[in-house]
């Protein structure tokens, strides 16, 4: 859940990595790929949030998906 340490640590580690670029992304995507990254998931989104922060976050495995 959103109280497991992992994920909390993973995702301060993101938006700390996030804001040094220069990106603000929305506090529930952050989690969205903190679980993503812990886990091995692949994101499929349109969302341009994630877009973005794959360019920076290399380990996040993303595929877009268009309306």
């Amino acid at each position: 859940g959103i109280d497991d340490p992992q994920i909390l640590n993973k995702a301060a580690e993101l938006h700390s990595e996030l804001r040094k670029k220069g990106q603000t992304v929305e506090d529930v995507d952050i989690f969205v790929m903190a679980v993503a990254l812990l886990r091995n998931f692949t994101v499929v989104t349109n969302d341009p949030d994630f877009l973005r922060a794959a360019g920076i976050i290399t380990d996040l495995k993303i595929e877009q998906w268009s309306r």
